[in-house]
C-alpha cells in the first residue's frame, strides 16, 4: 500500500498573493463602526473602521484606537484576535482582526438549550475569555450575546467587540456603557463598572444559553454588586459544581414536604386553583418521594434502597413483622440554602409541565 499524501481533488492557487477588495459585512445601527472582510495573502481578515460621517472626528478616533489597545493586548483563544491598527485609502484608520467562521449566540441559544452538553462548553469558554479580560484589569462592558461568536467548526466561542471596554489605567475614555437588556444596574446610573458589572451580563447570558443554572444565573444578576460572585473563576466554579456529580439524597419526607410546598405555593399563586390543581396537590402529599440527584456512581451511593413504605395485610391469620427498611447508605446534609432552590425550581417545572403551564 502507497502511504503518501496529497489532495483528494485538483485545487487552485492565484498566481499572486495579495490585498483584496474589502467588502462590508456589517454596520452598527446605532454606532459608529463598519464592519470588512478583505482577503490578505491568502486569508480572510476582518476591517472595523468608522462610518464615513465620524472619520476624522477626535473622539470616535480615539474610541478606535483605544479598542485596538485594549483588543491587542488580549491573547485567549476565545477572544477574537487583534493584529494591527492602520489606514486604508478607502476606509480611513482600521482595525485588522481575526476572521471567524460562525454565526453569533443567538443563532445557537435554541441548540444549546436542548443539549446540555454544548450549553456547558459555550458557558465555560465564555468564562475563561471574561477571566482573561479581568485578569488584564479591564471591563468589558458591552457582553451581550451578539458580541459572542460560536464557530461552525467545533462550537468554539470567540468574544468580540471592545468598542466599549475600560481598563484601570486609562486616564481617558473611560465612559460607563453598554446595551440596557443586558447592563448592570450600576452603569444605567452612571456608576463606576468592575468586574461585578461584567457578571451581572454573563448572568443574562447564560440565561439564554440554558434553563439549567437558574440559581446561578439570580446570584449573577443580584442588583446589589456585593451580593453577586466576587469574580467569574467563582461562577465558573459554580458551573463545575452544578455539573460535578455532588450527590444530594434526601430523607422521602424531607423531599414529599418540599413538592408540598410548592404545589400549594402554585395554588395560591392561581388564586386557589381549580379541581385538577386541588388533585395534583392532594396526590403529591399522599406519596413519599425519595429524591436523588443520581449524579454520582453507584459506588458512591451504595445500592439502590426501597425507601417506600412496606405494605402490611389489613387482616392476617399469621402475625408477621413488618419488614425493616433500611435507610439509604448515603444521606447528605443540605447545609445551604441555595441547594433548596435546585429542589423548589425542578418540582415548580414538574408541576408546570403537569399543568400545562409550559
Amino acid at each position: 500500500m502507497v502511504d503518501e499524501s496529497g489532495f483528494f481533488f485538483e485545487s487552485s492557487a492565484k498566481e499572486t498573493w495579495g490585498v483584496g477588495t474589502p467588502e462590508r459585512i456589517g454596520s452598527s445601527l446605532t454606532g459608529w463602526s463598519e464592519i470588512w472582510r478583505v482577503e490578505r495573502d491568502g486569508k480572510f481578515r476582518v476591517l472595523k473602521s468608522l462610518k464615513p460621517d465620524y472619520v476624522g472626528l477626535p473622539l470616535y478616533e480615539g474610541l478606535l484606537k483605544k479598542e485596538f489597545d485594549i483588543g491587542s493586548s488580549l491573547k485567549h483563544p476565545n477572544i477574537c484576535q487583534t493584529y494591527e491598527f492602520a489606514e486604508n485609502p478607502a476606509l480611513g484608520n482600521c482595525i485588522e482582526m481575526e476572521w471567524v467562521d460562525g454565526r453569533n449566540l443567538d443563532a445557537v441559544k435554541d441548540e444549546s438549550r436542548k443539549d446540555s452538553h454544548l450549553a456547558r462548553k459555550l458557558i465555560l469558554e465564555i468564562c475563561d475569555a471574561l477571566i482573561c479580560v479581568h485578569s488584564r484589569q479591564m471591563v468589558h462592558q458591552d457582553l451581550k450575546p451578539s458580541n459572542i461568536l460560536v464557530t461552525y467548526n467545533g462550537n468554539n466561542v470567540k468574544i468580540i467587540d471592545f468598542g466599549l471596554s475600560i481598563e484601570d489605567s486609562q486616564t481617558e475614555l473611560k465612559i460607563s456603557g453598554g446595551t440596557k437588556a443586558y447592563a448592570a444596574p450600576e452603569l444605567l446610573e452612571g456608576k463606576k463598572a468592575d468586574v461585578r458589572s461584567d457578571i451581572y451580563s454573563l448572568g443574562k447570558v447564560i440565561e439564554q444559553i440554558s434553563p439549567r443554572y437558574r440559581r446561578i444565573v439570580r446570584r449573577c444578576c443580584r442588583q446589589n454588586p456585593s451580593e453577586r460572585y466576587l469574580s467569574v473563576a467563582d461562577v465558573k466554579k459554580a458551573i463545575l459544581k452544578r455539573d460535578s456529580g455532588l450527590p444530594w439524597v434526601l430523607p422521602a419526607a424531607i423531599a414529599a414536604a418540599a413538592a408540598a410546598v410548592v404545589a400549594v405555593l402554585l395554588l395560591v399563586n392561581r388564586g386557589g386553583g381549580d379541581e385538577s390543581s386541588a388533585s395534583t396537590v392532594d396526590a403529591v402529599t399522599r406519596q413519599d418521594y425519595a429524591v436523588s440527584y443520581t449524579r454520582v456512581s453507584d459506588a458512591d451511593i451504595g445500592e439502590k434502597q426501597d425507601l417506600t413504605r412496606p405494605e402490611i395485610p389489613a387482616e392476617s391469620t399469621v402475625k408477621e413483622k413488618p419488614k425493616q427498611v433500611e435507610p439509604a447508605k448515603k444521606i447528605e446534609v443540605i447545609e445551604d440554602e441555595t441547594d433548596l432552590d435546585d429542589i423548589f425550581d425542578s418540582v415548580t417545572e414538574l408541576f408546570e409541565e403537569k399543568e400545562g403551564g409550559k
